[in-house]
């Protein structure tokens, strides 16, 4: 049994509850039953991997998220590369053609629109979905994610404190000495990811390459979000993505919320939790996340670290945690670096030697996503190298504290 939609799925087993109901339940209607749920199940599951569905009004048609990027980065190729069309003779529906494998599908919309009339504006969304997704530090720890489309590139939000304060006395006079308090900013900047090949690729290979393509910018433009938002330094002079803000280690260092953590143990990591005062209280707010080839083995050697098979598998498969530390999730971050004893990131790569762990409270922080991913394509044809980007605007700010993060260092 197979269904070609949600709402198909659905349907069905509601018959089969239906008739469970009005009739004696059989052997066979118990079959049916189970056969259903099985296809249910796999129909939902394939869906989580295909990634979301999209529908056109106009013609009812779903697409995946998939189809839809794989056809973004042919159409953004197609434009610039008028070979690859005049070689194969494409038009702009032959093109969908190729992602678009659903016979009936490709017809309905063939006939009905094109595809520049049919991309939904509330799209950007569900790709800006699939970013958070492999940007584990933000699906993970930050529960304020904005996103907006209209105006400039920065955004101002009221402010919100968790811990709010309450007064009960009819008639009380509230003044504020400082308006700015009751407001931050999100400014986002530019995002890409980068793919690229040579000449010496087959231009008609470009097809068979799209989950390659896919993958390979969601990685970059997620790599480059979760490093400006960990190791970010806004007094950085280089053109790097680290510039733009102030990250989660520069906001702990710079707030005194750092610790030597060469002897690792429950007694010496409450004292670096200690220093977060009230946001680091409540272990269901907070996530530690470890240097991967060392502080993560340093804690992995105390009695006291949860594996996964203590806490379950299912935290690896939907959070990607390895564990639980004084009833705090971790997870490891590629881009947490080597630093020197004190730290910091030092200028002489032979002194960084030494791992470290961020413990971050999940509420003081907000992320935000500034208009719709763009992907481009260009060519230097003095090298032959072909570049495919995927842009997006981002930005990172604290909301109401900046000491909502300690770092652990000399692991």
């Amino acid at each position: 049994m197979e269904f070609k939609n949600i709402t198909e799925a659905i349907d069905q087993i509601a018959v089969l509850q239906k008739k469970a109901t009005e009739f004696n339940t059989s052997e066979d209607l118990k079959k049916d039953m189970s056969e259903s749920l099985k296809a249910l199940e796999s129909f939902i599951l394939t869906q989580k991997n295909n990634e979301p569905i999209i529908e056109d009004k106009k013609s009812g048609v779903t697409l995946s998220t998939n189809e839809f990027i794989d056809f973004m980065i042919l159409k953004s190729i197609d434009e610039r590369d008028s070979a690859l069309r005049n070689r194969q003779k494409y038009s702009e529906k032959d093109l969908m053609s190729l992602v678009i494998k659903d016979k009936a599908k490709f017809k309905t919309l063939s006939d009905t629109t094109t595809m520049a009339e049919w991309i939904p504006v509330e799209f950007q969304n569900q790709v800006i979905d699939l970013i958070i997704e492999k940007t584990a530090v933000i699906a993970d720890f930050i529960q304020n994610i904005f996103r907006w489309s209209t105006g400039s590139s920065t955004r101002r939000y009221p402010y919100v404190d968790w811990y709010a304060s309450f007064y009960g006395v009819e008639g009380t006079t509230i003044t504020e000495s400082n308006t700015s308090d009751l407001y931050f900013d999100i400014s986002a900047k530019p995002f890409k990811g980068l793919y690229k090949w040579t000449d010496e690729v087959d231009m008609f290979t470009v097809v068979e390459m799209l989950p390659i393509l896919r993958n390979a910018l969601y990685f970059g433009l997620s790599i480059s979000i979760e490093d400006s938002i960990i190791n970010g330094d806004s007094s950085l002079s280089s053109p790097s993505v680290r510039r733009y803000w102030d990250g989660l280690r520069r906001l702990a260092i710079d707030a005194y919320n750092s610790a030597d953590l060469s002897t690792f143990n429950y007694t010496n990591f409450r004292s670096l939790r200690q220093k977060l005062a009230k946001y680091g209280i409540r272990p269901q707010e907070l996530l530690i996340v470890a240097e991967e080839s060392k502080a993560y083995y340093k804690m992995l050697n105390d009695s006291n670290f949860l594996t996964i098979d203590k806490v379950g598998a299912k935290a690896t498969i939907l959070t990607g945690q390895l564990g639980i530390y004084d009833g705090i999730p971790v997870r490891t971050s590629s881009v947490l670096p080597l630093t020197d004893s004190t730290g910091e990131i030092s200028k002489t790569p032979a002194n960084n030697t030494y791992g470290s762990i961020l413990v971050v409270n999940k509420r003081p922080f907000a992320v935000g996503f500034y208009g719709s991913p763009i992907v481009e394509w260009d060519k230097d044809i003095t090298i032959g190298v072909t570049y495919l980007v995927m842009r997006q605007y981002f930005g990172f700010s604290a909301i109401y504290s900046t000491k909502g993060v300690a770092l652990g260092y000399k692991m």
